[in-house]
């Protein structure tokens, strides 16, 4: 099952390794190895976080996440699960361990800035007319007859008799 911090996780890795990748990105069967590679590297990162990290959104951490606060929750990098060393160093990605760790610390990061970062704000940019399309006057906000049109609205009866009618 493939969730949105799996995708925010391999967005991360993604960079990384093609960065460091010696395959040519020219032939499709070369994409679609590096393609296979990213998402088995990704599957086995994602089961080697604790569930804390894997569900990590902005709504999970009272505040902005800081490298500090959120150290406790990655597990020791030297913990690493085998087989995403051996095929790091296997595939030329990385030269040792040690690099490993440097590469997974780098992605964990870009991926815990990613997840706890909160949306942007809406600013409503290009959305907002001058005027009403309705009633043409200029800088007014959403009123009644903007979500009802006027011939359609109840008004009071004049007079004061509580009555209310079409127009």
């Amino acid at each position: 099952m493939k969730t949105n911090n799996y995708t925010l996780l391999r967005e991360s890795l993604t960079p990384a390794i093609l960065q460091k990748s010696t395959l040519s990105t020219n032939s499709a069967t070369d994409l679609e190895d590096l393609s296979d590679f990213l998402d088995y590297l990704t599957q086995e990162l994602y089961t080697f976080l604790p569930p804390s990290l894997q569900t990590a959104t902005p709504l999970s951490t009272p505040t902005p996440p800081t490298p500090a606060a959120l150290q406790p929750l990655t597990p020791p990098l030297s913990t690493l699960p085998l087989s995403i060393t051996e095929s790091l160093i296997n595939y030329d990605i990385v030269s040792d361990a040690d690099d490993v760790e440097k590469l997974i610390s780098h992605v964990l990061s870009e991926y815990i800035d990613a997840a706890c970062a909160p949306p942007p704000e809406w600013t409503g940019a290009g959305t907002k007319k001058d005027a009403c399309e309705i009633c043409e006057r200029a800088g007014v906000g959403i009123t009644y007859h903007h979500l009802i049109p006027v011939c359609f609205a109840l008004r009071p009866m004049e007079g004061g008799g509580g009555e209310e009618r079409r127009c």
